[in-house]
């Protein structure tokens, strides 16, 4: 058991272990960490980074991992309309359906999809078992797909992430998963009245 208390720039760090269909959608284990964006810009912390994530992406034998720079992000608490200006992941925290359309500034893939989309893997350097993908500067806001002409329909998301009414904030129970889906049954798909 460990405990932490991150400082900035540090300023969140999460994990989920939950994995497989539920009820209310299916669920990926998931690691992040959130780092307030002026650190790319300070002597040795880019470079750390992006060790650290390939580590971790590594280490955690990742079928996905990807960096991002958010805008308009509040540590701390947040009112409804804040969190609603705010860019938010295009992953809904661990709920997984497909691979984002959007890449960020760097994306690393394992298995499946990295069997599952050779042109990634073709045009991606090889860091152990994962195909990676990333640009040079972190700093830059940036959609590594763009260079291999986006995310194949067949496993991408096919729904927004988040729901889309005016007073409500959480995931989409209504998501659609890629037709390419090599993770089971959905929670779409279970019997009725399993768990």
């Amino acid at each position: 058991m460990a405990v932490l208390c991150p400082t900035r720039p540090v300023v969140d760090l999460h994990l989920s272990l939950g994995a497989g269909a539920s009820w209310k959608g299916w669920q990926a284990q998931r690691i992040t960490l959130d780092v307030e964006a002026t650190a790319l810009a300070q002597p040795g912390w880019q470079m750390t980074l992006q060790r650290l994530w390939r580590q971790v992406a590594r280490l955690s034998r990742c079928y996905y991992a990807d960096v991002r720079v958010l805008q308009n992000q509040r540590v701390g608490g947040s009112s409804l309309d804040e969190l609603r200006a705010a860019d938010q992941h295009p992953v809904c925290s661990w709920w997984w359906a497909g691979v984002p359309r959007d890449g960020g500034v760097a994306v690393a893939l394992g298995e499946p999809y990295r069997s599952l989309w050779p042109e990634f893997a073709e045009a991606s350097e090889r860091d152990g078992d994962l195909c990676v993908l990333s640009g040079t500067d972190w700093l830059m806001r940036q959609d590594v797909f763009e260079r291999i002409g986006g995310v194949p329909d067949g496993l991408a998301t096919q729904s927004p992430a988040y729901l889309t009414a005016t007073n409500t904030w959480g995931p989409n129970p209504d998501r659609v998963y890629p037709h390419v889906w090599p993770f089971g049954p959905t929670h779409s798909q279970r019997p009725e009245g399993a768990a």
